[in-house]
């Protein structure tokens, strides 16, 4: 659960990536891209669409769009443009490539079922809640895919120790950033394992309580 980036492509979406029509989008002459964009536009209820490179390519732009140089902008403290894009020159490098026929199959096949990721996040969220006495659960009726959550008694020692009883209990995420633990659900995520780390939390709250 350490994030959605980490999906591996379906199938399907290997085969429309290696099928792709392709030409240059610069030139605004990618049929690709220009399908991806059209739809996405249609789905969002927008007159247009623009593929970036990266969501933070994306915030960028929106950024830039809206917020002359020299402005301010106000944003959650808890957004990934204050968590991850602040040293926004190491993001900016093309790394987090999307390809544009895989984004389109994911437009048709992996839109339908994104309730079901954000109903295992309402799950697992309710699951930790529960367990108010260890966990503060940041988000608890999440609207996306994603949990947020603090230890009550917070510190290296107990947070190093919770990654390693997750991990064990089939769960991996990321470390703390700044004491604050991300959940993340999505298409990779095996319920068997999910629901068995469900019913081990118990069990790993009784443990770092006794820490």
């Amino acid at each position: 659960m350490r994030s959605d980036t980490v999906t591996r492509p379906s199938a399907a979406m290997r085969r429309a990536m290696a099928e792709a029509e392709t030409g240059d989008d610069v030139l605004r002459e990618d049929p690709t891209v220009l399908r991806l964009e059209g739809r996405a536009a249609e789905l969002t209820g927008k007159e247009a669409a623009l593929f970036t490179p990266s969501g933070t390519f994306a915030n960028q732009l929106a950024l830039f769009t809206w917020v002359p140089r020299g402005r301010e902008v106000y944003l959650n403290e808890y957004s990934h443009i204050v968590q991850h894009e602040t040293g926004i020159r190491v993001h900016l490098d093309g790394a987090r490539l999307f390809n544009a026929a895989a984004g389109l199959v994911a437009l048709e096949e992996e839109r339908p079922r994104l309730g079901e990721d954000h109903g295992l996040a309402r799950e697992l969220a309710a699951a930790f809640g529960a367990l108010d006495e260890v966990f503060e659960v940041l988000t608890p009726e999440p609207q996306i895919n994603m949990v947020f959550l603090r230890l009550r008694r917070p510190g290296a020692a107990a947070e190093g120790r919770f990654m390693e009883l997750i991990e064990k209990a089939g769960i991996l995420t990321y470390g703390p950033d700044g004491g604050m633990f991300r959940f993340v659900t999505h298409r990779d995520v095996d319920y068997t394992v999910f629901r068995r780390a469900l019913a081990e939390l118990p069990s790993i709250a009784e443990e770092l309580r006794a820490a």
